[in-house]
């Protein structure tokens, strides 16, 4: 596991902030299907009336690989009493292990959210909207079955800071 963050660019912009992070799972496995490393990294402005972030990901796995890629974007009002934003997340898989041969993403995600807070701790109350192709198998076209799976949920956020 590893995490590496930046302390200078806030000196020349407040609220500017540049960090990575991933780990490795599986290192001495012989079985090289559990293997999977993942890699972020964060951009983030968080000035006094809005926080913007983009979020770069790179999974790599013994036969499939994903890139992720998860802007968001909140407003602050009443002195960050309240937030409201959303954040969009692509995922774009490949390799010889691709989850649907020929898709044009592995799975798409748009999450709206407000969010009360209260110094460190916070509620919220987010909406979830996801489309992702499950596996490809044999005859799943000619059988006709919908290889894009739709969810949507709604979550109730409680987190206490002590």
């Amino acid at each position: 596991m590893y995490r590496v963050e930046e302390r200078i660019l806030s000196n020349y912009l407040n609220g500017l902030q540049l960090w990575a992070l991933g780990y490795f799972e599986g290192l001495y496995v012989e079985d090289k299907s559990c293997q999977l490393f993942q890699n972020w990294l964060f951009g983030q402005y968080d000035p006094e009336y809005f926080t913007a972030q983009i979020r770069i990901g790179y999974d790599v796995g013994d036969k499939r690989s994903v890139l992720h890629f998860r802007p968001s974007f909140y407003w602050k009002f009443f002195a960050n009493l309240l937030n409201v934003g959303v954040s969009f997340w692509y995922g774009q898989d490949f390799g010889e292990g691709k989850m649907y041969t020929g898709s044009p993403y592995q799975f798409i995600e748009l999450e709206p959210k407000i969010q009360l807070n209260f110094g460190n701790s916070y509620i919220a109350f987010a909406y979830n909207w996801r489309r992702q192709y499950e596996h490809e198998y044999e005859g799943s076209i000619t059988a006709g079955v919908d290889p894009v799976q739709q969810i949507q949920w709604m979550n109730l956020r409680f987190c206490m800071q002590l």
